[in-house]
């Protein structure tokens, strides 16, 4: 399972890294000290989602080198590490899974570039974000959007965000690498501002979202 990208942001104190699925899920099983529950409860899952948490709990091993580190879930759904410093957040497309780690509040997500976000862009992007999108990248455009506000909800991690009313992200231009846009949560009493980084690796978008201190 090669790593493909791999940054540290040092002043955000905050690792990612993308690998590709290269195993075969007895391969990555082999790789996991696994308790017999969690055993029985990938057993249940279908196969592109046995694939997706194997793939995933491998890269966290690999951050992490201090097994005392176990990765569960809350109530919500959103992954936290017992006994660590450090925020979480996963994802993954296709055969590519993605991990942040910070002692920052973060999201992240990854997606393979499909002309799809072309026809349902109007049910995340908002009139007002419309307006000042970057009509020479359009579809460029709406996977930013999507990606990044798909961070942002990971790292508000209470669900039942409105994509169009919760979020915003600010106008941008476009362009290959090392993009760097700006957005916020609001709702009820939350008020979050976040910094959003954007990547290309291969034929996917890597955006993450760190809250801002």
């Amino acid at each position: 399972m090669p790593l493909i990208f791999h940054k540290k942001l040092e002043d955000q104190q905050t690792e990612v890294a993308v690998w590709k699925k290269t195993e075969k899920d007895a391969d990555m099983h082999s790789q996991l000290d696994l308790s017999p529950e969690q055993n029985a409860f990938i057993e249940s899952m279908p196969d592109h989602r046995r694939q997706e948490w194997l793939c995933s709990r491998l890269l966290v091993k690999e951050l992490i080198k201090d097994q005392k580190y176990k990765l569960y879930k809350d109530s919500f759904g959103k992954p936290f590490l017992i006994n660590s410093p450090y925020f979480i957040s996963l994802s993954h497309s296709n055969d590519m899974a993605a991990v942040i780690l910070s002692k920052k509040l973060v999201g992240i997500d990854i997606q393979f570039e499909t002309e799809q976000l072309n026809r349902i862009y109007h049910k995340y992007i908002s009139p007002e974000e419309l307006a000042a999108i970057d009509a020479d990248h359009l579809l460029a455009s709406y996977h930013l959007f999507w990606s990044g506000k798909e961070a942002m909800y990971k790292a508000y991690g209470k669900r039942q965000l409105d994509f169009r009313s919760h979020m915003h992200i600010y106008p941008f231009k476009y362009y290959q690498h090392k993009l760097e846009l700006k957005g916020w949560v609001r709702k009820n009493n939350t008020s979050q501002d976040y910094d959003i980084f954007c990547d290309r690796t291969e034929d996917y978008y890597l955006v993450y979202a760190i809250l801002e201190s």
